[in-house]
C-alpha cells in the first residue's frame, strides 16, 4: 500500500452535553475521546497530518470546558471551518468563534481561501469553507498531490437525503473539482468514498460520532488520503458506544409529543410575562409525573436552542 499522506476528517460536533441518543454515556467526555485518540495513534503510526473539513464544534460558541477538551485531545492538523463553527454561519465573523481559539493557540492552521498550504510532503491544500464556492485548481508542479478540503453537501444516490437538491450530486461538482486530485468534504455525515478515472477521488468524511437513534448501525470512519491519490476508509472503534434503549427513545418521543398541557400553559401566559423556557419545561416535568431519566434527556435537549 502506498504511504499515508494525510488523515482525512469532518463533523466532529464536539459539545458539552451527550446527544439524546447518546445520553446514556456514564462520562461524554469519554466518549468524545474514544475516537480522537485513535486518530491521533493513526498519526503517530503514519506520521502525517490530519486534514479537518469542517465543523469542529457543534457550536461556534462553544464553552471553555469544550475548547480545554479540544486542545488537550484533538491531533493537531489543518482545517477548514463548517457552518457550525462560525457565528451565524458567516465566515466574515470568524474570529469571534472557538475555532479560532484553536486557530490562535496553534493547535490548528487554517487553510484561508486562495492560500493554499503545501506541505512538506507533496500534499498542497486549498481551502473550501463554508459559504465558498469550490473552484477549479489551476496547474501546479508535478509531483505535487492537490486536496480541496471543502465544507459543503455533497451526496450521492446511497447517502443522500430525501429532496436533497441536484446541484450537491456529486455529478454536479465535476467542473468545479477540475484539477484537483482529491476531494475531501464534511457537511454529508453519511461517509462515502469515490474514485474517478478521469476526475477526482471523492471522500465525504462523514460524521466522526454517532449521534442519532438512526444512526446505530451506521460505521463512523476517517480517510486515509495514500500517496498515489486514492483515500482508503479506517473505521472507527464503536464497540463502547453506548445508545439509549428503545424503551427509553419511545418515552422521550412519546413524551414530547403529548405536551398539549404545556403548550395551553404558554398561551396563557400575558404578553409582558418574563418567561423562562427551561423553568417552564421543568414545571411540565414535576406537573406530568414524567421519569427521572427521561426527564434528564429533555432537559438537555432545551440547551442552548437550535
Amino acid at each position: 500500500m502506498p504511504g499515508v499522506r494525510a488523515i482525512c476528517v469532518s463533523d466532529l460536533h464536539l459539545q458539552a452535553r451527550a446527544p439524546i441518543a447518546r445520553s446514556s454515556e456514564p462520562d461524554w467526555f469519554a466518549a468524545m475521546a474514544r475516537p480522537l485518540e485513535e486518530i491521533a495513534a493513526l498519526v503517530e503510526k503514519h506520521d502525517c497530518p490530519v486534514l479537518y473539513a469542517g465543523d469542529i464544534f457543534d457550536r461556534w460558541n462553544a464553552s471553555p470546558e469544550v475548547i480545554n477538551f479540544a486542545l488537550r485531545h484533538l491531533p493537531r492538523g489543518y482545517a477548514v471551518p463548517g457552518q457550525h463553527d462560525l457565528p451565524n454561519h458567516s465566515y466574515l465573523d470568524i474570529k469571534r468563534s472557538a475555532y479560532w481559539t484553536l486557530v490562535e493557540a496553534a493547535h490548528l492552521i487554517n487553510v484561508l481561501p486562495g492560500e493554499p498550504i503545501l506541505l512538506d510532503n507533496g500534499v498542497l491544500i486549498y481551502g473550501f469553507p463554508w459559504g465558498v464556492d469550490l473552484k477549479p485548481k489551476p496547474s501546479t508542479s508535478s509531483g505535487i498531490l492537490n486536496v480541496a478540503l471543502i465544507h459543503k453537501y455533497i451526496w450521492t444516490k446511497e447517502t443522500g437525503y430525501v429532496g436533497a437538491p441536484d446541484t450537491a450530486r456529486v455529478s454536479a461538482y465535476t467542473g468545479p473539482m477540475a484539477g484537483h486530485d482529491v476531494a475531501v468534504f464534511g457537511d454529508n455525515h453519511k461517509g462515502f468514498i469515490q474514485h474517478h478515472k478521469n476526475g477526482p477521488c471523492i471522500i465525504n468524511c462523514g460524521g466522526l460520532m454517532r449521534r442519532k437513534v438512526d444512526e446505530r448501525k451506521y460505521r463512523p470512519g476517517v480517510g486515509l488520503l495514500l500517496a498515489d491519490g486514492t483515500v482508503e476508509r479506517h473505521y472507527l472503534d464503536t464497540t463502547e458506544d453506548k445508545f439509549i434503549t428503545a424503551t427509553e427513545a419511545e418515552e422521550v418521543v412519546g413524551k414530547l409529543l403529548d405536551m398539549s398541557s404545556f403548550v395551553d400553559g404558554l398561551h396563557g401566559l400575558e404578553a409582558n410575562d418574563a418567561l423562562d423556557f427551561t423553568a417552564a419545561i421543568t414545571r411540565f416535568i414535576q406537573d406530568n409525573d414524567i421519569p427521572k431519566r427521561v426527564a434528564e434527556i429533555i432537559l438537555q435537549s432545551t440547551e442552548g436552542g437550535v
